[in-house]
């Protein structure tokens, strides 16, 4: 985000939610192990940018009663060939994310 700064304060129209989404990437300090809620994943905010940095699709898999499954993609160039896989899921289940297989 730091180095695309002037696309992301479109993204995010403004410094304040850009801001915002910047200081919730970075780990919390307090040493429980637990994230406060200003550091959860939220990802109608964070899934491109899980996208672009596992360059890869991001499928985000949901239930009607939590919300709507969506799907992100890498903006900056495409995934690579010699991956594995090219998209990865995630399942949403209350307030916590899995990774799917």
């Amino acid at each position: 985000m730091k180095d695309q700064i002037d696309d992301y304060l479109g993204v995010y129209a403004g410094d304040d939610r850009y801001n915002y989404i910047l200081n919730g990437l970075h780990p919390p300090t307090n040493m429980s192990g637990i994230a406060h809620v200003d550091k959860w994943l939220t990802f109608p905010d964070m899934g491109h940018i899980v996208a672009n940095y596992y360059n890869r699709c991001v499928v985000l898999l949901t239930n009607h009663e939590i919300g709507n499954s969506e799907s992100f993609f890498p903006l900056r160039e495409p995934p690579l060939a010699k991956q594995k896989t090219l998209s990865m899921c995630i399942g949403l289940s209350l307030n916590h994310f899995v990774l799917i297989f």
